[in-house]
């Protein structure tokens, strides 16, 4: 029987009857969510622990974007803690790119990014590298580009070169993953946030966490560790092999942010214009960072002036070299340089910087120490313009919850704002709503081992719209090689 609303003109007359889907989509997840939450919950009596857990086939029916894209948070939350308490999460870019972590991932670095806008303006959908740039619709546009980035356009190439360099384009790379399967997944990381290696600016991430439940339970997917042992309940000891593939069931399908939890930025302040912690304009049509001059300055100015160092530039004694880098440190605090330096560069990092720094003041040949420690500051990014709240800058929240008046159907269904390490700020949203590990009851890959994909190259779940590309290859080439009529 369909719930249905009968809508009545001003004499009582039912003049149509209205089929309301939203609606019983709405009633149908509730009481999904109900139905687990009075199944699982613990007892007055029992420890958390102590609960019967949840049962794949019960956590596969209500960890699905049906279902908890149509709840509101605290019920989302209340699911999670009956469920495996593990995430899977991916990191999108706002703002300019000032770290990378691995050489293959330096893309952007230094430049401005709107990814995040482009994420929420793409109906809220995480989709592929393939899939985000639209080659499931095969536009006569994205033909073109690939065109230009498979081919020099100052070289002429026969059609069996054509053909070679469209499939390496689709099938080669330098990767340990199959480059179709690796262009056509979702990537996420597991138990863990890898802003450290993917990520935009920092102190202002963007990112989103799904419950790993709604990922296995709802996906094929892979892991990228060669021979390690596949886990969603513990990150990797490495970072760059902690990747998991995840595939839709459509070539350019995308997984929902309405389906986990988007974290933005809280008090961070960043221009009201661009969102970003720095300050920027455009130069030739490109956004770029302005310098703080001021920060220039007081950093010559101090480094300029007689030191510590000056009293032990004739001394060998290798044990004061542990004190020359305190004074460094100390140099930075005093300047306020030194909590910037480690949010942008980790502990180790910013210990590395305050080495290089000692090794300037301590070099007797140098006639300038002041310029060459500005451009060391120059080159990691430290003398670069933030925006204060002084200085016309508003906190994060402000920011977003204005571009969300602005486009209301671009805000995720659950939004957190936080502070700090955006790890931390994951499991701070755990600890209060009692999503924690359960004295490890979780499989390693939470009873849905018949989602994963083991032959990355043939198994036809990871490698969707197979038939699509090849027709798009062949449209490519009747294009550029014409047949003569």
């Amino acid at each position: 029987m369909r719930d249905e609303y009968v809508n009545k003109d001003s004499s009582g007359m039912v003049p149509e009857v209205v089929d309301n889907k939203e609606e019983r989509l709405q009633r149908a997840a509730e009481i999904k969510a109900s139905y687990f939450i009075e199944k699982y919950a613990p007892e007055p009596w029992q420890l958390a622990s102590e609960a019967e857990p949840s049962s794949p086939e019960d956590r596969k029916e209500v960890f699905s974007e049906s279902v908890l894209s149509r709840l509101d948070t605290e019920t989302y939350m209340k699911l999670w803690s009956l469920a495996s308490p593990h995430y899977l999460s991916h990191v999108s870019r706002h703002g300019f790119r000032d770290h990378a972590g691995m050489v293959y991932h330096t893309g952007g670095l230094d430049e401005f990014s709107d990814s995040a806008y482009s994420l929420l303006a793409d109906a809220k959908q995480l989709r592929s590298p393939f899939g985000s740039r639209g080659l499931f619709g095969m536009p006569q546009k994205v033909k073109n580009e690939l065109k230009r980035e498979v081919f020099s356009e100052s070289e002429s190439t026969s059609r069996e070169d054509a053909e070679k360099a469209l499939h390496l384009y689709f099938n080669h790379s330098l990767a340990s993953a199959a480059n179709f399967p690796d262009k056509t997944a979702v990537h996420l990381a597991a138990e863990t946030v890898a802003d450290s290696l993917y990520g935009g600016e920092s102190g202002n991430e963007v990112f989103v966490v799904f419950p790993a439940d709604f990922i296995a339970s709802q996906h094929a997917f892979a892991f990228n560790t060669g021979d390690a042992d596949w886990k969603f309940t513990e990150p990797l000891d490495s970072l760059k092999w902690n990747d998991v593939f995840v595939w839709t069931d459509t070539f350019g399908g995308g997984i929902s942010l309405d389906a986990g939890i988007t974290f933005l930025p809280k008090t961070t302040v960043v221009d009201p214009e661009t969102g970003s912690r720095y300050a920027s304009e455009v130069q030739e049509g490109h956004r770029t960072q302005i310098e703080d001059e001021k920060i220039i300055s007081t950093v010559v100015d101090h480094f300029s002036k007689p030191s510590y160092f000056d009293e032990t530039l004739n001394r060998n004694d290798f044990s004061i070299e542990q004190d020359q880098i305190d004074e460094v440190k100390q140099s930075l605090i005093t300047l306020g340089l030194y909590d910037r330096a480690e949010e942008l560069l980790g502990k180790q990092g910013c210990y590395d910087l305050t080495r290089s720094i000692s090794k300037i003041l301590l070099d007797k040949e140098s006639t300038d120490k002041a310029s060459a420690i500005v451009e060391l500051l120059k080159s990691e990014r430290l003398t670069n313009k933030l925006m204060l709240a002084e200085t016309n800058g508003v906190e994060a929240e402000q920011f977003w919850e204005q571009y969300f008046v602005k486009y209301p159907n671009r805000r995720p269904k659950h939004v957190v704002f936080y502070d700090g390490n955006p790890e931390e700020a994951v499991n701070s949203l755990f600890r209060q709503n009692n999503v924690q590990p359960k004295i490890s009851k979780s499989e390693p890959l939470l009873g849905f081992d018949k989602n994963l994909v083991e032959n990355q190259s043939d198994d036809p779940r990871s490698n969707p719209g197979r038939e699509a590309i090849d027709t798009l290859c062949e449209e490519i080439l009747a294009e550029m090689f014409p047949k003569n009529n």
